[in-house]
């Protein structure tokens, strides 16, 4: 509601104020069809005093038993002008519009309007006693009736559901569930209004002639919670009945909310980003070090904000640092910190699971470096000297650390058609698949190796023959396996990653990559060494919404499912 309240502040900040506006239109004036400023009903009081009480029921304003009409909390300025219009018929005042001018403006919840009532005066009556049936509508000043209350003005918003923070836990609040992923309905914040201002009464709406749960949104006069049973264009009817009739409005509704889902190892659950930081940080997923500062998260939240009042998005983030394809994506997995007992299901079968019978809109991918087991390559390159050409993974093995890894990054193409495999099983569109490559983080600001890489007292170094070893025969195959996948099953490649960070890396001046301290302060672990920082998260982001941006607004308006 808070993105249909800044949209429309226009029509919204007349609600329940008499603004600035209202001194421009004097007593006298031919001025035609002047937008209701409130009705309120008499519902209480006495001989010379009675409480009017505005449609939202929180509101109160009081009309003295004297000339002026003191308003609380209306937030009228001196020298604006007002009007009131009469419309009940119990007082010897005849029907009309009675204009004042404000006098007083002294404090920010009391205004006094005075009235100049030729002949009778409205506290010449006993207003309130027995009366409550006697309405009252205010109008800015220049009109002689009320503007009709036949029509009213409908304007919609898709309601966020992804990038707030409902429960204030300072977490952007995923959804986690079935029942949320595949909801039954869709929530649209609708605002309704009369001739520019809020018409009071109780609102009855129906999707396709059919009604449908409503509610009022807190806070916002005339403010309301649609619930439509489906995405796409459909027709939103509404009647308001109130105090001078029944009011109707018709519109279309195209209801979108497109589904994203993010997938894959460390690089795409944001390892070394926190959501939280510190020595015992926050996670969404503490299991995976899953965070909402990962460039999955941050993409989806760029598209959540391409046209809030048109799109929102649902994002399931399912991407497990430590994560491979075999264990983690394609099978189960115990995840990075393993508390025991059963493993997590494939992550792939979760989404299954999660999403029901919704078509997916986007999947974001992050596969392959634990398939070629790059964190222990660290380890090992950081304990041995000239590590590409020691025997690996120990003293006894008959193959070097070079070789081991040139028969791993051969067996990528067939995990990648293992995966592809499994994603046509799921019906899951391979032009809706959107897979990384992975970031560089062996150069400096200058664009030389870096030298070293990692240093660890006590543990030894990455020198900068062996980074340069590992960007040549590591990272450049990785990424080229990546790209020869996206290209043989037509899925989305989202290239230049390295390019980005070609100039920040770990030892740059400017680093987009962790380090090994940063790491400790960050999450109390070395796990997020080597991985993208807020900056790099965020700069990835940006790359993959420029892909998804045009797919999911074509022409510039929300893909329609």
């Amino acid at each position: 509601m808070r993105i249909l309240v800044a949209a429309l502040l226009g029509s919204c900040a007349l609600l329940l104020a008499f603004g600035h506006e209202a001194a421009s239109a004097r007593p006298g004036s031919t001025q035609a069809a002047d937008p209701v400023l409130g009705t309120w009903r008499v519902t209480s009081g006495g001989s010379g005093t009675f409480v009017i009480v505005a449609n939202t029921g929180t509101d109160y304003y009081r009309m003295t038993a004297t000339t002026p009409l003191t308003i609380l909390c209306a937030h009228a300025a001196t020298g604006d002008t007002i009007g009131i219009t009469y419309r009940a018929g119990s007082f010897s005042k005849p029907k009309g519009q009675y204009v004042g001018a404000v006098t007083n403006n002294g404090t920010d919840c009391q205004e006094t309007i005075n009235f100049s009532l030729s002949g009778d005066t409205i506290s010449g009556h006993d207003i309130g006693t027995g009366k409550t049936n006697e309405t009252f509508t205010f109008v800015r000043a220049g009109s002689t009736t009320p503007p009709p209350s036949g029509k009213l003005t409908i304007r919609w918003a898709m309601q966020n559901r992804f990038g707030v923070d409902r429960n204030g836990d300072h977490l952007i609040d995923y959804l986690t569930t079935k029942q949320q992923i595949d909801p039954p309905g869709y929530t649209v914040d609708v605002l309704l209004s009369a001739g520019g201002g809020c018409p009071s009464g109780n609102a009855v709406f129906a999707v396709g002639g059919k009604r449908v749960p409503s509610a009022a949104a807190p806070g916002v006069a005339c403010g309301y919670f649609v619930e439509f049973p489906k995405q796409g264009k459909q027709k939103l009817t509404v009647e308001l009945a109130g105090p001078s009739g029944t009011a109707k409005g018709a519109t279309d509704v195209e209801v979108r909310d497109f589904l994203i889902a993010g997938l894959g190892d460390s690089n795409g659950s944001g390892e070394g980003s926190p959501d939280i930081p510190g020595t015992s940080p926050t996670w969404e997923h503490l299991r995976c070090d899953r965070s909402a500062n990962s460039f999955e998260a941050q993409a989806a939240l760029l598209v959540s904000r391409r046209d809030p009042a048109k799109a929102s998005v649902t994002f399931v983030h399912l991407a497990c640092s430590g994560a491979s394809m075999p264990k983690g994506l394609l099978g189960p997995y115990p995840g990075i910190n393993d508390p025991g007992g059963p493993p997590l299901a494939s992550q792939l079968s979760q989404l299954a699971e999660l999403k029901g019978k919704r078509e997916l809109d986007a999947l974001l991918l992050s596969i392959g470096v634990n398939d070629i087991d790059f964190s222990p390559l660290v380890s090992f390159c950081l304990a041995q000297d000239a590590c590409m050409n020691q025997p690996y993974p120990n003293a006894s093995s008959k193959e070097t650390l070079s070789a081991a890894t040139a028969h791993k990054l051969a067996a990528l193409p067939g995990l990648y058609a293992r995966l592809n495999d499994r994603l046509a099983a799921l019906h899951i569109p391979a032009g809706r698949v959107y897979i990384t490559e992975y970031p560089d983080s062996t150069h400096d600001a200058r664009g030389a190796f870096c030298n070293p890489l990692i240093s660890v007292p006590g543990k030894g170094t990455f020198d900068q023959a062996e980074a340069a070893w590992a960007f040549q025969h590591v990272l450049t195959p990785l990424n080229k396996a990546v790209a020869a996948a996206a290209g043989k099953f037509h899925w989305h490649l989202l290239s230049g990653v390295g390019q980005a960070f070609a100039a920040h890396g770990y030892c740059s001046s400017d680093p987009w990559i962790v380090g090994l301290t940063e790491s400790l302060a960050n999450e109390g672990t070395t796990y997020g060494t080597l991985h993208a920082n807020a900056v790099g998260q965020r700069s990835v982001a940006a790359l993959l919404y420029r892909q998804l941006a045009p797919a999911l607004f074509p022409g510039g308006k929300p893909r329609q499912p």
